[in-house]
């Protein structure tokens, strides 16, 4: 089989041709894959900018032709691999190299395809059959597209390949209700709760704080207001580093550091829990609502040990949950999702005080009042809802 030229492009050359000279060249084309192309012009300036755009187009996929029989598995390796190259240069975090990583080897069954004949149909018979929510499906593809932009910067692909896929981009579902427990239900957990677990759950609706942010709080962060002579007992954190995937200590999402008020009644909690290590709120030793089988089938009591009484490790949300969530159950209490919700909780009550987007954004730690607006913005527009038609009226009647 002959090898095609996927680098032929001639000088510009003249030709009497039916009487009349012209211009021409031979050229390789990207669109159709073929060489030995010949490309003819009435004049010499037509033809250098016919050339010109044909070069350009050939310099986007130099190799496409050949190299582009890799299998898709064989790329998406490459493009692993690049990402870890980006968290170990800190450009992104181990839990986003993690996360990019599980989102792409789902495409597994489809790693023997060379990337070239890859098409719409195989992607989207695969995110048909994948058991996964809509969000995480779009997920999925967006990685994909990201590997098929990186087939192209490697020269496995021409840049018209970039949408060969788009046909299978799943559509976006409806979003995801936001779930604010009650005023009641918060009320009843804190009072529920005392010492450390009434300050966990103190600074998640006061504060709005993210769980990593909370796990890697350190006490040098947290500052308080009691200098003598001053009346004041609050005090403020400063939000640094959160726990990634694995234990690990990161920047915070958004990669943006931010210093967040407290309240007097969480700066007495704080000043009342003990200062054993470096973080405010750390692995709590024994897990004191655990139970086990013993030989007999039965369940009884247990107290495993979580840490040594010397360590000094960072909560997972699981640990923090199974904590939390025994105290919701026990004292019948109305919750209706995880520890996130009290982030949630924390923004709707910064709405309700008249604060403004960008200052909840900064508060929450968001990169954009965009991003803000997006999620909490039909809380906001409810803020104000009884009081709209009133408000268009006054002065007129």
């Amino acid at each position: 089989m002959r090898k095609i030229n996927t680098k032929q492009l001639t000088q510009i050359k003249s030709v009497i041709k039916n009487g009349k000279k012209q211009f021409y060249f031979w050229y390789y084309c990207p669109d159709l894959q073929k060489d030995r192309l010949r490309k003819f012009s009435d004049t010499e300036a037509e033809a250098k900018v016919l050339r010109e755009q044909i070069k350009e187009k050939q310099v986007l996929g130099p190799s496409a032709p050949i190299t582009g029989n890799i299998s898709l598995g064989e790329v998406c390796g490459q493009w692993i691999a690049d990402r870890e190259s980006a968290m170990n240069g800190n450009r992104i975090t181990e839990g986003t190299y993690e996360w990019y990583k599980y989102l792409v080897e789902a495409w597994s069954p489809l790693y023997q395809i060379p990337i070239k004949d890859l098409s719409y149909k195989d992607v989207q018979s695969h995110l048909d059959n994948m058991d996964r929510s809509q969000g995480t499906r779009i997920h999925h593809f967006e990685r994909l597209k990201q590997v098929i932009s990186f087939a192209v910067d490697e020269g496995y692909l021409f840049k018209q390949h970039e949408t060969m896929i788009d046909r299978a981009r799943p559509p976006r579902g409806e979003e995801t209700e936001i779930q604010i427990p009650s005023e009641e239900s918060v009320a009843k957990l804190i009072g529920a709760c005392s010492g450390f677990w009434k300050a966990t759950v103190l600074i998640f609706v006061s504060t709005g704080i993210r769980f990593g942010e909370y796990a890697a709080l350190p006490w040098k962060n947290v500052h308080f207001n009691n200098k003598r002579g001053s009346n004041r007992r609050d005090g403020y954190i400063r939000i640094t580093q959160a726990r990634q995937k694995k234990g690990k200590i990161g920047p915070p999402k958004g990669k943006k550091n931010r210093e967040v008020p407290i309240s007097e009644e969480l700066a007495d909690l704080l000043m009342e829990l003990p200062r054993e290590g470096e973080f405010v709120f750390p692995l709590p030793e024994f897990n004191a609502f655990a139970t086990r089988n013993n030989q007999w089938g039965h369940k009884q009591n247990s107290l495993p040990r979580l840490r040594g009484s010397e360590e000094h490790k960072m909560m997972t949300d699981q640990q923090c949950w199974s904590q939390l969530g025994n105290i919701i159950r026990d004292n019948h209490i109305d919750w209706p999702q995880r520890i996130h919700c009290m982030r949630h909780f924390a923004v709707s009550r910064m709405i309700d005080a008249g604060w403004n987007v960008k200052l909840i954004q900064t508060r929450i730690g968001h990169k954009s009042a965009t991003l803000t607006l997006n999620r909490y913005g039909h809380l906001m527009e409810r803020s104000s809802f009884e009081d709209e038609a009133q408000d268009m009226v006054r002065g007129l009647i």
